[in-house]
């Protein structure tokens, strides 16, 4: 792979960080490049299961905190959790699509996790929960105030 090639494909902006990193040369640019694709794909699996751990973790929590393994159904109907329960809402859709059985562990295993549309851990939520286990450090007023 060469500087021309890659700036064939991606934008100046994206390239022109490696290239001043590197004092405008392009060979060593380039290779900066590269190694940094090459880092980013090893550490994909890597993320991969942290996702998974993460989301089976919180998961276990909330069901032992509702005392059921289906403990979305707690949030129906609170606002501050619309979008959560659409997300579950969309996993049941695509577990009835290929013919599953929507069990709680399928559910979850079908939430999306780890990108950046990820509201699992959102303000609105920590503040809903710190106020709900009665919180007496205060921490919930920090929150926006509609939860």
């Amino acid at each position: 792979m060469n500087w021309e090639d890659l700036e064939k494909h991606f934008s100046s902006a994206r390239l022109g960080r490696y290239r001043a990193s590197c004092d405008g040369d392009k060979e060593i640019a380039t290779r900066a490049y590269v190694s940094n694709l090459l880092l980013a794909e090893a550490m994909m699996p890597l993320l991969n299961v942290l996702e998974i751990a993460l989301r089976n973790g919180m998961h276990n929590r909330l069901a032992l905190l509702y005392e059921r393994a289906d403990w979305w159904h707690d949030w129906i109907g609170r606002p501050v959790f619309d979008w959560q329960i659409r997300e579950v809402n969309n996993a049941k859709a695509k577990l009835l699509r290929r013919a599953e059985v929507a069990t709680p562990d399928k559910i979850v295993a079908e939430l999306r996790g780890g990108s950046s549309r990820c509201r699992w851990g959102s303000w609105r939520w920590w503040c809903w929960r710190w106020r709900r286990a009665g919180c007496r450090c205060g921490a919930w007023r920090w929150c926006c105030g509609s939860c």
